[in-house]
């Protein structure tokens, strides 16, 4: 597994979602941001593990404009054919929204 900081800046394209891990209990937060890269819209898969992830499960909602610091991971894994998939995710360390 890979791993590189990251800072960038996007909007939410969904609402929040909360779960608890299967295996742990652990919360976690999946978060999709869409991140403006020229004329495309880049997403990135953001997860917010512990206390920090019912928070922000709470105070965030789609459409709204996030600023994320975190770790790049890479996740690996083989399908039921036989082919190998690679799906980027970021661990976020900092989470904050703009204050107007």
């Amino acid at each position: 597994m890979e791993k590189e900081r990251e800072v960038f800046v996007g909007n939410l394209g969904s609402d929040p979602e909360f779960k608890y891990t299967r295996s742990s209990k652990k919360p976690v937060c999946h978060l999709n941001v869409g991140v403006s890269e020229g004329e495309q819209t880049v997403w990135k898969k953001v997860l917010v593990w512990g206390d920090k992830a019912e928070m922000v499960s709470r105070a965030l909602k789609k459409g709204m404009k996030v600023f994320v610091q975190g770790r790049k991971s890479i996740y690996k894994y083989k399908t039921e054919g036989g082919e190998e998939k690679q799906v980027p995710n970021w661990f976020a360390d900092s989470l904050a929204t703009p204050i107007y």
